[in-house]
């Protein structure tokens, strides 16, 4: 519903609305990817 209404802007970087989102080579990753699921990103993180 936010997406039909213009808000947020799914062509914006995630790193403009989540600074910290830009870290490890993140930067370009579009808010369209995240919700498309071709960001590339893993919701796993490793266990030191």
């Amino acid at each position: 519903m936010l997406v039909d209404g213009g808000d947020p802007d799914v062509h914006a970087s995630v790193a403009g609305y989540r600074p910290e989102f830009a870290a490890n080579s993140r930067r370009d990753v579009e808010i369209r990817h995240l919700l498309s699921h071709t960001s590339g990103v893993s919701g796993l993180r490793t266990v030191p």
